[in-house]
C-alpha cells in the first residue's frame, strides 16, 4: 500500500541512535509492569492498571520509596482510582497534594487509623487537601488500640444481642458478623474488625 517517496533520502539507523533515543524516551508501560511486579511485589492486575497511567505510575514510584510498596500499590490502584472515578477526574486534573497523601498512607501503614476511616479521609482529601495527621487528632479519629475499651464494647454488644449470640453458638457464623458490626458502631468505626473478631470469640 505504500510507494517509495523520492523526496526522502535513505537514512541509516545505527545502534548508537537507537540507544540514544531509548535514553530520552519515557519508560514504556510493559517495562513498568515488569518492574512493579519484580521489584515492588505489586500484584499483576494492579501493576497493569497503574502502569498504563503515566501519572499514577510515577506517583507509585515516588511513594514506594517511603511507604510499603504493596500497601501503596493497593491504595493508589483501588482507593485513589475509586475516588477519582467518582469525581470524574484524572490524577493530573486534581494536582494531588503528594506530601499529605503520603502522610495519609503512613497513618494506614502504622495502623493509626482504620481502613474505613482512611477511605473517608481520602474522599474528603481529593476535593479539599489537608494535613491528615492534624485532622485525625483534631477529630479524634485514631484507631482504638486499647483492648480493654474494645472488650467493654464487645460485652455490651453481647448483652444487647442475645439472639445473635445464641445463633452464633448454634453454628451460624453470620451472627458473629452482626455482633462485630455492633461493636464497630460503638467504636465509631475506629476499632479494627480483626481485633473485634478475636475479642468477641
Amino acid at each position: 500500500g505504500y510507494i517509495t517517496d523520492p523526496d526522502l533520502t535513505i537514512t541509516e539507523i545505527t545502534k548508537d541512535m537507537i540507544e540514544s533515543t531509548k535514553k530520552h524516551m519515557p519508560e514504556l508501560a510493559e517495562s513498568k509492569i515488569a518492574k512493579f511486579q519484580e521489584q515492588l511485589n505489586i500484584a499483576e492486575d494492579d501493576a497493569k492498571i497503574i502502569a498504563t497511567d503515566k501519572a499514577m505510575a510515577e506517583l507509585l514510584e515516588r511513594v514506594a520509596k517511603v511507604i510499603d510498596p504493596v500497601l501503596a500499590g493497593k491504595w493508589i490502584r483501588r482507593e485513589l482510582n475509586r475516588v477519582l472515578n467518582y469525581n470524574k477526574k484524572s490524577l493530573k486534573e486534581i494536582n494531588l497534594d503528594e506530601p499529605n497523601f503520603i502522610k495519609l498512607l503512613k497513618l494506614i501503614e502504622k495502623k493509626a487509623i482504620t481502613d474505613t476511616t482512611a477511605q473517608k479521609l481520602l474522599e474528603k482529601f481529593i476535593t479539599s487537601p489537608f494535613d491528615p495527621e492534624t485532622y485525625v487528632k483534631e477529630q479524634g479519629l485514631e484507631a482504638v488500640s486499647d483492648s480493654s475499651q474494645i472488650e467493654e464494647f464487645a460485652e455490651e454488644a453481647v448483652k444487647e444481642n442475645p439472639e445473635a449470640v445464641a445463633d452464633y453458638k448454634a453454628g451460624n457464623e453470620k451472627a458473629l458478623h452482626f455482633i462485630v458490626g455492633q461493636v464497630m458502631r460503638k467504636s465509631k468505626g475506629q476499632a479494627t474488625p480483626a481485633e473485634v473478631n478475636t475479642i468477641l470469640k
